[in-house]
């Protein structure tokens, strides 16, 4: 059932993933959703914030 859950939340960034550019920005985005869904990651803005160009 994890694992199912898993996969069913890749497809749903899948699906939303169009603004992204690049393949990086697409694993990263899975992986922090990933961590965040267990309770010990950041949340994605967070993560967009600390890491934005200025």
């Amino acid at each position: 059932a994890k694992l199912e859950a898993t996969n069913n939340l890749i497809k749903v960034i899948k699906r939303n993933a169009f603004g992204f550019r690049n393949f990086e920005n697409f694993k990263k985005r899975v992986l922090i959703a990933l961590n965040s869904e267990k309770g010990w990651g950041e949340t994605f803005s967070a993560y967009l914030l600390k890491t934005r160009k200025r």
